[in-house]
């Protein structure tokens, strides 16, 4: 592992756990945000999925007994071709909990994880759908910020 991924792990680290160290492990998931079929085919990967198995273990959390918590449901534009307003509304509706995963979202403080933020608006669209399904709390971490767009 580079010298420059060590140390984005430990700050996505502390940074959790400073901002969930004082619930129980028990009550804590991390989970990331989904990513279109079309994002995960055009990079072949996920880029959150390695850092949250990393983030688990560094916080010695117990194995996840929810996988897969959120889905990415249709394709929608590209949000980085959008403008400030209309990333809200092309996000509309795109993201549910899984029925298998709701019990276990139920009273759970979330930690929730993506790569790059510009607007939030991904962030609120998946932390409104945790906290519809009984999230007690959901925290974003986020690896990145960019300029917001205009319009």
């Amino acid at each position: 592992m580079t010298i420059e991924r060590t140390l984005i792990r430990n700050s996505v680290v502390i940074t959790i756990d400073k901002e969930l160290g004082d619930f129980e492990q028990a009550d804590i998931l991390i989970e990331g945000v989904p990513l279109s079929d079309r994002a995960l085919g055009g990079r072949g990967f996920h880029q959150t999925a390695d850092l949250i198995t990393q983030l688990r273990h560094e916080l010695r959390l117990p194995p996840p007994e929810i996988r897969h918590a959120l889905s990415r449901l249709g394709t929608n534009k590209a949000q980085k071709a959008l403008g400030l307003h209309a990333r809200a509304d092309n996000l509309s509706g795109t993201f549910m909990v899984n029925a298998s995963a709701i019990h276990g979202i139920e009273g759970r403080h979330l930690a929730l994880i993506d790569d790059v933020s510009t607007t939030g608006a991904t962030l609120s669209a998946v932390t409104d759908v945790l906290l519809r399904a009984g999230a007690a709390s959901v925290n974003t971490v986020v690896l990145a910020r960019t300029p917001k767009p205009d319009g």
